[in-house]
């Protein structure tokens, strides 16, 4: 591939000159200045050898990419140098085993693991761009993956040569301009190009672009911004270049790319999807015996439900974090318990024991568990308020400082303070001097719970009134509500109906407080109806049976409603949705406002007549009626919408969605119906004090039940 002058000319010094000298019919010279030295680039218009003049050096080059990456140009050994050294202490010594399926398209599908991923990023597909869609949930490993074949390449790179990787992620803020996230990861390695070089060196094939959490970068209502900029960098980089566009799978599906993507459909652009899968059970159980883990901990059968498909436990990231003390132990005394929040609480308690005998002399156990929470979420509301996903030390001590309980004693309070840096939830980030949360999950359940307690509080924080809260921390906000008291959650709900009218239009705040409202009442359901006017809300989540809401002359960027009965949601006035994403259990009213485009099962529909045939024509309704319950159908489906894997069923201590379910009337002679058909299992619990519990585990879909 030849270099063009444009590709020169950004490496030359700021307000100098560039211009061309043709010395003869064969060679083409440029010239310019390049870190103050006067510089001359020589090409041969017959073969790929290139000459450059600089600092009273002559050099010859056998092609255009061993110039860029030479020392005065790209200085790609440094760069992989620096990179090495950074990933070294990021990338775990014995990574857990992820598989992945790679969908090239073209009828090809085939399951691969890393090492056969890097080697398919290497393989040479004669295009002048290669796009991969590296998709998954989240803690799948994404970002994992990323970083360990960034850190196999700069190791290897003075042998190998192989493209480089730059690792570009969000850092928590809303994307403003991409360039500026391409600089600081930049920065981050300590690499010599800038982010209008970077391009060149991308476009030559020298290095890989990846991009982490592309749907965290842009902002719902300003995704033209997003998708624009992606455009030109995508255009930019045609010729040799390699982008890694990773995300939820809700997000960057491959639909989804191509339409707000046009230059995909370019036939000499390749474009493929890597879809991460959980661990496998086995893969799992060999891997904590592998960590020490004795096998009777994790193979009994109450943890079944812990290694089943669509387990959290099977996703990397907690598959990880259970290693750390009885987190599996505990788990078996209550496996309807959440996992995210159970690990939150089982970490903490075990951190509680860490703190010196004189500590826990001056401060008790529940205190501790107290300052623990409580910093960790001032950490997560810090980070959130500066749209930053790292905290500076000196900021983690003031935190730690505010968050010490009232009369704790001086020199106690210094070593809480001390202590800070090294809970089991933050990690820290690569200078060094700042800390950050060991996963976003992490953060954004802590988030979730001091959004929760402000508000009850009547506090509004920064963050609710200026950010895009995101995807991720919508989706987890459920697991905060069901971890804490149903007296907070209610005063939570109560205030935020309370304070709606009153809310400024000019900020977010009104949007944001609205999405978590209607996300706790389809937990904790109001006595009266919810009531949404003249509100603009980037993103809501809506689960399970939807309690009664009303909205009125509102703007929905996106509605995920998958698994959701919206039977007794009414539109009036003028309203729009952008996109509603659904599944076969989303249950709509039969007046229900069109949306302007349509996911539904890795589909996606964008003309109208399309949707409404989709949405209301009758072959679907038909058919979803075609089953055979001889109870109440509001009962199946509400037991179809549980999403948990196990129902206790206590009225004392069961979740309100769960209470929904044992209180119909028909429950009792449903339980023996379906336990008859084996579509559900009971176990019985007797806990060392209180009473047994029974735990139901629901084996049922819609097509365990076709006439």
């Amino acid at each position: 591939m030849k270099i063009s002058e444009a590709d020169l000319r950004v490496f030359a010094d700021l307000g100098t000159d560039f211009h061309e000298v043709h010395k003869d019919s064969e060679n083409v010279h440029y010239h310019f200045l390049m870190s103050a030295q006067n510089t001359v680039v020589s090409l041969h218009e017959n073969s790929d050898v290139v000459r450059l003049s600089i600092a009273g050096e002559e050099i010859t080059y056998p092609n255009i990419r061993a110039l860029l990456a030479s020392k005065y140009f790209g200085h790609l050994n440094l760069w992989a140098s620096n990179q090495s050294a950074i990933l070294r202490d990021v990338v775990p010594a014995h990574p857990i085993p992820i598989m992945g399926e790679m969908d090239e398209l073209k009828g090809n599908v085939s399951r691969m693991g890393i090492e056969e991923f890097d080697t398919y990023l290497l393989t040479d597909r004669n295009a002048q761009l290669d796009v991969i869609i590296l998709d998954g949930p989240a803690g799948i490993g994404k970002t994992t993956q990323i970083h360990q074949i960034s850190l196999k390449r700069a190791r290897n790179f003075r042998t190998q040569q192989n493209r480089l990787l730059l690792h570009v992620e969000s850092t928590g803020r809303v994307l403003q301009n991409l360039d500026d996230l391409i600089a600081g990861s930049l920065q981050k390695i300590r690499a010599k190009p800038t982010f209008d070089q970077l391009r060149v060196l991308v476009r030559h094939g020298l290095v890989t672009l990846a991009i982490d959490g592309f749907d965290e970068l842009a902002d719902p209502n300003g995704y033209e911004l997003a998708w624009g900029q992606l455009r030109d960098l995508l255009k930019d980089v045609e010729g040799a270049g390699q982008v890694i566009l990773a995300g939820r799978e809700t997000f960057v599906s491959i639909g989804r790319m191509k339409n707000a993507l046009p230059i995909l459909d370019n036939i000499n652009i390749n474009i493929c999807q890597y879809r991460l899968h959980e661990v496998e059970p086995r893969h799992a159980r060999n891997w904590l015996l592998e960590q020490g883990l004795e096998y009777p901990a994790f193979d009994k059968e109450e943890m079944n439900g812990i290694f089943s498909s669509g387990s959290y436990a099977l996703r990397p990231f907690f598959l990880s974090s259970m290693v750390k003390g009885n987190v599996i132990e505990d788990l078996q005394s209550d496996p309807s318990a959440d996992i995210l929040s159970f690990l939150v609480n089982a970490l903490i308690d075990r951190e509680k024991d860490k703190f010196g005998e004189d500590i826990r002399r001056s401060i008790s156990s529940d205190e501790l568990v107290k300052y623990i929470q409580a910093l960790c979420e001032e950490i997560a509301r810090d980070m959130a308020d500066n749209q930053s996903e790292s905290l500076p030390g000196q900021t983690l001590e003031w935190a730690a400082g505010v968050c010490i309980p009232e009369g704790t004693d001086t020199e106690v309070a210094r070593v809480l303070i001390h202590r800070a840096q090294n809970l089991p939830f933050l990690s820290p980030d690569r200078d060094r001097n700042t800390v950050k949360f060991a996963h976003r999950q992490f953060l954004v359940f802590f988030l979730g719970l001091n959004a929760i307690k402000c508000i009850a509080g009547d506090e509004f924080p920064k963050y609710l009134r200026r950010n895009i809260l995101g995807s991720e921390f919508l989706e987890t906000f459920p697991k905060a509500i069901l971890s804490l008291p149903g007296s907070v959650v209610r005063n939570f709900r109560d205030n935020a109906l309370g304070k709606l009218p009153q809310m400024n239009a000019l900020d977010r705040s009104a949007g944001n407080i609205s999405s978590l409202v209607l996300i706790c009442g389809c937990y904790y359901p109001p006595n009266e109806k919810i009531s949404i006017k003249y509100i603009s809300m980037d993103e809501i989540y809506l689960f399970g049976t939807v309690p009664p809401v009303d909205f009125e002359n509102v703007s929905i960027s996106i509605l995920n409603a998958y698994k959701a009965d919206l039977g007794a949601v009414n539109f009036s006035g003028e309203n729009s949705i952008v996109t509603l994403r659904m599944d076969p259990l989303t249950r709509l009213p039969p007046k229900f406002l069109l949306p302007s485009w349509l996911e539904f099962e890795g589909k996606t529909f964008k003309s109208k007549p399309e949707i409404q045939s989709f949405l209301f024509g009758t072959e679907n309704s038909e058919e979803s009626d075609k089953v055979d319950f001889p109870f109440d159908r509001d009962l199946l489906d509400r037991i179809l919408r549980y999403r948990p894997f196990w129902l206790r069923e206590d009225l004392e201590t069961v979740e309100p969605v769960g209470r929904n379910i044992i209180e119909h009337r028909d429950w009792s002679k449903a339980r023996q119906w379906l336990s008859d058909k084996g579509l559900l299992r009971i176990e019985e619990r007797y806990p060392a004090s209180g009473r047994s519990s029974a735990f139901i585990h629901f084996r049922i879909g819609k097509d365990d039940l076709k006439r």
